[in-house]
Parts: structure tokens; C-alpha cells; sequence
């Protein structure tokens, strides 16, 4: 799955974000205050790239993407949560976790947006 905008990419991760999805994942600071039920956090980095992965918003009603700046769009800068996704369009969750090198720069903003 791919959602572009003007600043943002978001899509599905691939083998190359393996080292960034382990560093996101292994912050205390980033993952203080989720659930652990977090499929990011369930699995060792290489199964949970893997479901991640396989995650599909039609089928799962859910999807968890890697959001990357366009001006760096080599750079995982977090993860994006689609959930609660109704089949009639009209309504979905929004959920991100950002690397802390990032935050308060207005990228949660522009992903929800």
C-alpha cells in the first residue's frame, strides 16, 4: 500500500527498514505509553517486518505502514496505523509512533492529515 503527499510517503515496509524498525521499536521513550499488544512489538524484528508487511486494510480492516519524508524517502521516520477501517470508506483510526529524532517537527500532523 502507498499514500503520498506532498511531504509524506506512507507504505508498506520492506527488508531495507529491518534496522530502522528494530531501533524504533526498541525505544522505551517511543513505546512508553502503548499497548504492548502492538504486532510491531509481539514478534522478533524479522517476523514482526513480516506481518507487518502482510497486513492488508481491505482484508484486515487494519494496515501499519513506514512513513518516510519525501526529502529523505530512504529514512523511516515511524510507523503509521490504519485500524477500525469500515468497508463502506467512511470511517478509520489513526495511530503513529514516531523516532524521537522526529518529534516536533509536525509529522504526526501531516500523517494524519
Amino acid at each position: 500500500m502507498l499514500i503520498e503527499n506532498e511531504h509524506l510517503i506512507l507504505r508498506t515496509l520492506t527488508a531495507k527498514e529491518l534496522e530502522m524498525l528494530t531501533c524504533l521499536v526498541s525505544s522505551e521513550t517511543v513505546y512508553r505509553y502503548e499497548p504492548t499488544f502492538l504486532a510491531e512489538r509481539q514478534y522478533a524484528p524479522e517476523k514482526a517486518l513480516e506481518v507487518l508487511s502482510r497486513l492488508d486494510l481491505e482484508k484486515d480492516r487494519q494496515c501499519i505502514l513506514g512513513i518516510f519524508l519525501k526529502k529523505d524517502p530512504d529514512t523511516m521516520v515511524g510507523l503509521a496505523e490504519l485500524y477500525d477501517y469500515k468497508t463502506n470508506g467512511k470511517t478509520i483510526s489513526i495511530g503513529y509512533r514516531l523516532s524521537e529524532k522526529y518529534w516536533g517537527q509536525g509529522i504526526a500532523t501531516l500523517t494524519v492529515n
